[in-house]
This record gives structure tokens, sequence and C-alpha cells, in this order.
């Protein structure tokens, strides 16, 4: 007969290796800390903008009227959600939670999107993967920045370099979550500083940057602006969501 000790640390295992939904605690799918259920409520746009990924309606995939009249200094974002129930809860966990079992497997839906859509993520492919960095009082106030984890995640598994020293960034500036479009595009002027020496020393035809959520893109607008005065020929944005 077995031991209460040893039957409690099988139940243990066992809940481990067969993986627990982090929304709502029913066994995961293979692999996964997401079950069946969960999954299928993940909010995912087939159609939208092939510049800014902004959500389109019906089968239109032409330009949105934001980069019909001005373009971003992005060529390209490429996402795999719409911000919305239930991502944002992990997003969220994961970003201001230090949840990295959430960052973990939102790296996997995001891996995975990059399989099924080969050609948008990886056609060319970027010769460098450079995550948003964050002011350093920001970086001590959160314990960590979650575009850098995603990024190594993302290195590592498409074996694409990762840097994350290129690009710095020098102003401590508000949240962007807390302010209007309007002010979230002169609250990041001037905000990044490119290492031109090192930049240098790299290839620089085609750069993506990573990040979990684009709003309004002023941060990703910003940061392509920046490496693309420094010589960077194609920028890619690739977040987790785009929101509306």
């Amino acid at each position: 007969m077995f031991s209460r000790d040893f039957m409690n640390n099988w139940i243990i295992t066992d809940h481990i290796l067969r993986g627990t939904c982090l929304l709502c605690e029913a066994p995961g799918l293979p692999g996964r800390d997401l079950c069946a259920p969960c999954y299928a409520e993940l909010p995912i746009s087939a159609h939208r903008c092939p510049v800014c990924a902004l959500p389109l309606p019906g089968l239109s995939n032409t330009l949105c009227g934001h980069c019909i009249k001005t373009k971003p200094a992005f060529d390209q974002c490429v996402t795999v959600f719409d911000y919305g129930h239930p991502l944002d809860f992990l997003i969220r966990r994961f970003k201001y939670h230090q949840n990295l079992a959430c960052g973990r497997l939102l790296a996997q839906l995001f891996l995975a999107a990059v399989h099924r859509k080969n050609s948008q993520f990886l056609c060319p492919p970027p010769q460098l993967i450079v995550p948003v960095p964050l002011h350093p009082q920001r970086l001590r106030q959160r314990g960590f920045n979650q575009a850098l984890e995603l990024g190594r995640v993302l290195s590592r598994s498409l074996g694409i370099p990762l840097q994350q020293h290129i690009v710095e960034r020098v102003l401590h500036t508000e949240p962007q979550s807390s302010m209007s479009a309007i002010k979230r595009k002169t609250n990041l002027k001037q905000a990044f500083r490119v290492r031109s020496t090192l930049l240098q020393q790299l290839p620089k035809q085609h750069i993506a940057i990573v990040d979990d959520v684009l709003t309004t893109g002023s941060t990703a607008n910003a940061l392509a602006h920046s490496l693309k005065n420094h010589g960077v020929t194609q920028v890619s944005v690739w977040v987790l969501a785009r929101a509306p």
C-alpha cells in the first residue's frame, strides 16, 4: 500500500506533467497550460492592415485609413491576437506579476502562429531580434522586461540572434497605457538612443522589434524611426496582440 506522501507527490507530479489551464485550471492541451475551450476563446482576427495590423472588417486586406494617411516608420506589424478577453488576463499576469508560466504559454502561442504563417513572419527573415527596452527606473520597479523574455524564447526557437543592447531607453516617461493617443506620441520624443558603434558591427538590413501589445503604435514607431535613422533598412514589429 502506498504511503500518503507518495500518493501526494504522484498527484502533484501528474498534475504538472499533464499541464493545467492557466485560465480555468482544467487539464491543459498536450504541452500547453491551456485547455481546448479556453484556447477557442482567444480573440483571433483574420483580416488586418498589412502594415500596422489593425483589424479590418470583412475580407479586406488593404491598408487601414491611418496607414493610407500616414504610414508608420516600421514596415510591417505581425501579430497573433486581438487584445481582449481572455488573452488580456494572461498578458497582465505576465507583464505586471512576473508570472513566467503565462509568459511561456504566450511565447508558445506566438511560435505556433509563426509556423502556421511562415511567410508572414520570416520572408525575408529578420537578421536580429530587438526587444523594446525599458528605462532602468521602470525595470527596477517591474523587476523584468517582458519584451526581453519573449524575445529570448523567439530567438532560441527560430535561430535568430537577439540583441538587447543596441537600443536603450534614455527618458523615463509616464506609462503609455495611461495616456491618450496624442500624448503618447509627444511622450516618446527622444526617448530612445541607438548605440551606433555597436549597430555598425551587426547586420541591419532587417530587424524585428518584439513587444507584448501594440496599441497606438507610438512606441514601435519611435523605436523604428531611431533604428532607420541609423541605417536599418527594414523594421518589422512582432507583438502578441494588437489593440483596436
